[in-house]
């Protein structure tokens, strides 16, 4: 196989011109007639973007990239990379499969790339072909974030047909139910900093619906920037205490998060104490709380006060 390495220089053209063609004709004999392969520059090459100019819905693995990279290093490029021709005055084409083989090529320098060439491909078509396309899967799955903007697009897309029919192509499409659509579909009513918790395992994506309905968006951010600051998981009982937080009409801050969840647990003994302290000694007790902390008293929290006089 030619040395994909080898960096051109004019007075290489021609001969790089009759090994492109050579190499050209070697795909199209490996993988069939029916597949024009030719070997493309990759300065002529752009990753996939929408038309409103975001990147493809599945984030890079660098680990990929490089794992790849090693690969093709070693024994060439065994699977061409799928791309559409462009009118565009920079680009003459677009990845739509193969993005992470497309960015290994261009770490380790090559000049060239055998691609399959794809003619009149519309973006709706091309969204599809790049969401459909080999996933990431078992090492590094999708992450919440990625299915639910994938998701969102196929709904925005469906035109005439059906929510119920668009759901049922989207859950055989990608092996999915209807009920994990519609959770997916909730994420990106999420603020941004809790959407990333939730790609990164911080919070849990069987509660998304559930914290919707039980908080306000400043509550969520708030929730979010704890996570992010102070490095801690939310889980499940978590969320019920934070519930309680938000009864209680207490401000949503990392502070007070953090000093909300970190409260020691009251025990029922705890309870019976606090309960024949204040019933024996009420009047004494309130009057070195009010003593203690000043007009500040009268705004505390049943439950605060019992903390206090626990401590």
């Amino acid at each position: 196989m030619i040395d994909l390495l080898s960096r051109t220089s004019l007075s290489e053209e021609a001969e790089l011109s009759a090994a492109e063609q050579a190499l050209s004709q070697s795909y199209t004999e490996l993988w069939g007639a029916q597949r024009q392969i030719k070997q493309i520059p990759l300065e002529s090459i752009r990753a996939y973007r929408t038309p409103d100019g975001k990147a493809q819905p599945y984030r890079l693995r660098p680990w990929k990239v490089d794992t790849i990279a090693a690969s093709m290093e070693d024994i060439g490029v065994l699977q061409p990379l799928v791309v559409r021709a462009l009118e565009d005055d920079e680009y003459e084409y677009e990845v739509l499969v193969g993005h992470h083989r497309f960015f290994a090529a261009r770490k380790l320098g090559f000049a060239t790339i055998p691609c399959e060439v794809k003619n009149n491909i519309s973006d709706k078509l091309a969204y599809k072909m790049v969401s459909e396309s080999n996933p990431p899967k078992q090492r590094d799955k999708p992450m919440p974030s990625e299915y639910a903007e994938i998701f969102k697009a196929y709904m925005d897309q469906r035109g005439s047909d059906t929510e119920d029919r668009t759901a049922d192509i989207i859950a055989k499409k990608f092996d999915v139910s209807r009920r994990q659509i519609y959770r997916y579909l909730a994420v990106n009513d999420l603020p941004r900093n809790l959407i990333e918790a939730l790609d990164e395992g911080m919070f849990p994506f069987g509660q998304v619906e559930d914290a919707l309905n039980s908080f306000t968006q400043q509550q969520l951010s708030a929730i979010g920037e704890y996570i992010s600051y102070c490095n801690k998981k939310i889980g499940k009982p978590q969320l019920v205490k934070l519930k309680e937080m938000a009864a209680e009409g207490l401000e949503f801050d990392v502070d007070e998060i953090s000093e909300y969840l970190n409260r020691p647990a009251i025990t029922s003994e705890d309870e019976e104490q606090t309960e024949e302290a204040m019933g024996n000694n009420n009047p004494r007790i309130y009057s070195m709380l009010r003593a203690v902390h000043g007009d500040i008293f009268d705004e505390l929290t049943n439950g605060e006060i019992e903390e206090i006089l626990l401590k």
